[in-house]
């Protein structure tokens, strides 16, 4: 891509001129704009919601591998695995990555409730066993 400082002052003032009354159209005609936009996206339903779920799964999958190292196909062969249920107390939820936060390696999915326990224990399972001796005292 080349520079906008490196391009030639005639064509940087055609770009501004066009820029310039490209932004003029839109705002002289604004609502025909908006009215033809809606009609547009009324017709297009099935279109905008596949390129909707593309830029969810895109997304999705770049926070992912982003923060865990693993793919929406990953997360997903786990979730046939676990059977959509949290690796602890087997409840059918939304599922989260459980992650080793000392080495990154990914342990398994949890529902957010016993993704954030193992959090607030700071993954000790000392600090687990104690909670668990104190839980079992009548």
């Amino acid at each position: 891509m080349i520079a906008v400082n490196l391009l030639p002052l005639k064509i940087r003032r055609q770009r501004e001129r066009s820029r310039a009354a490209h932004e003029r159209y839109r705002s002289k005609h604004k609502d025909r704009l908006k009215v033809s936009r809606r009609r547009w996206l009324d017709n297009n339903v099935e279109h905008r919601r596949t390129r909707e779920r593309g830029y969810a799964r895109d997304n999705r999958n770049k926070k992912l591998v982003k923060r865990y190292g693993i793919t929406v196909d990953q997360f997903e062969e786990i979730v046939t695995v676990v059977q959509g249920r949290c690796q602890i107390c087997q409840v059918a939820r939304a599922l989260h990555v459980d992650h080793d936060h000392n080495t990154g390696r990914v342990r398994g999915l949890l529902c957010g409730n016993c993704n954030r326990g193992i959090g607030l224990f700071q993954e000790d399972p000392q600090k687990l066993r104690a909670a668990i001796a104190y839980l079992e005292v009548p």
